[in-house]
Parts: structure tokens; C-alpha cells; sequence
């Protein structure tokens, strides 16, 4: 399984990084900069950035569009570079976005019905709820969004092809319940920021053999949760 470039961990670690760099020059008087003005862009604007550089589908270059805008912009606001508040601009920016995805969906190809053999995801949901049931047995992974809302997805019935799946979950103000097969191998990699990520599940017991049932769950999860469980 190919390792991606750039990573919400390294993201992470490299605007923790900066974040004590700049406090350090600060407390000796170097640098004249309000950290609590700087974070928050700075991490939004990274994690932007990880997802544009990762996604694998036009909804994962939206979120990493809005995620990268919106840093960028909360930065320039807060060095008194923009005079617009971004809370004037926050909620049309945010409908306009919404209207997109749901024309994008419409204009996509009848996604799978629950049960079917999808061997890969890709779902978006804004203000409701979806579940999925998968049953591939050569599952490879894909992609969550969520917006104040939530998926259920069921792999119970499902296997992983090859070296494994990956699914990048993703949720802003809401949550993602995934259900694994017991003989599965789980691995969190998600960046929780004012939310968690959680695995719930029970690891089968190997005897020190490598899992040749593997799920990798990544991406952000921002006032919102991801759980995975079998």
C-alpha cells in the first residue's frame, strides 16, 4: 500500500512544529505574532492542502478546496489583510458548497444499491444520514464526507483485496460509524481536531502472523466523530 506524500499526520506534526517555533521567538522578543490569530489557519490551511494533493474524486477536492480557502483567508483576515470578516462570507460560501455537491451528485451515475459487490466508496452526505452495506470481496476502500450528518457503512459481509483498504473519513459536525468483520485488522489513522477518532473493535489474534484482512481509516474528523467496530 503506497504511502501518500503528504499525510494529515504530517500536516499535523508540522504545524505543531511551527506553532512552538513561532512561541519560542516570541518569548525572546523576535517575533511579534498572535499564536491564537495563527493556528487555526494554519491547520485548516494544511489540512486542505493534504486532502487536494490525496483526493481521489471531485467531492475530495472540494472539501480540500474549502478547507485550504477558508484557512487561507482566516489568516489574511486575522494579519489585517482582508477587511471582510469571514463569518459575512462563512455561510454563503458554505450554501454555495452545498449546492455544488448535491448537482455533483445528481449529475454523477447511479451510485450502487446497499448489498451490491461496490468494490470502492464514495459518498457524501450534507444535513441527513446514509447507510451502505457492502459485500465485495475485493473491497479497496474510498471515501466519506460528512456534514452535519453521518454514515453507517457495513463491511461485515465484505473482504479486502489485495494488501488492503483504505478509507479516508472525513466529518465536519457529525459522525461515521464503520462495522468491520471480526478477522479484520484495524488501523487509525485519522486527525482528530475538537472531535476523535475510535477503534472500537476487538484485533483477531495473529500469533505473530501478518493480518491479511486489512482496513486503514484516515482523514479528519472536525466537531464530529469516526468509530469503527465489529
Amino acid at each position: 500500500m503506497r504511502r501518500p506524500f503528504l499525510t494529515p499526520g504530517i500536516i499535523f506534526g508540522v504545524a505543531i512544529l511551527v506553532t512552538g517555533t513561532v512561541l519560542l521567538l516570541k518569548n525572546f522578543g523576535l517575533l511579534q505574532v498572535d499564536l491564537g490569530h495563527l493556528w487555526l489557519p494554519i491547520l485548516l490551511a494544511g489540512f486542505g492542502l493534504s486532502q487536494l494533493l490525496q483526493a481521489r474524486s471531485a467531492a475530495g477536492g472540494f472539501w480540500g478546496g474549502l478547507l485550504l480557502a477558508a484557512g487561507v483567508y482566516i489568516g489574511l483576515e486575522n494579519l489585517g489583510y482582508v477587511d471582510a470578516p469571514f463569518r459575512k462570507i462563512a455561510f454563503p460560501l458554505f450554501l454555495m458548497g452545498v449546492g455544488g455537491l448535491l448537482l455533483w451528485r445528481a449529475l454523477q451515475r447511479s451510485a450502487p444499491r446497499p448489498g451490491d459487490t461496490a468494490s470502492a466508496l464514495n459518498e457524501v452526505v450534507v444535513f441527513g444520514g446514509a447507510n451502505r452495506r457492502i459485500v465485495a470481496q475485493d473491497f479497496r476502500g474510498g471515501e466519506l464526507y460528512a456534514a452535519f450528518g453521518g454514515h453507517e457503512i457495513d463491511l461485515t459481509g465484505a473482504a479486502p483485496a489485495g494488501e488492503g483498504a483504505v478509507i479516508d473519513a472525513n466529518v465536519m459536525f457529525g459522525g461515521i460509524e464503520i462495522k468491520v468483520p471480526a478477522d479484520w485488522s484495524v488501523n487509525i489513522q485519522g486527525i482528530p481536531i475538537f472531535g476523535g477518532f475510535e477503534d472500537s473493535t476487538v484485533q483477531p489474534k495473529l500469533e505473530g502472523q501478518t493480518p491479511s484482512k486489512r482496513l486503514t481509516v484516515r482523514g479528519f474528523a472536525i466537531f464530529g466523530g469516526v468509530e469503527v467496530k465489529n
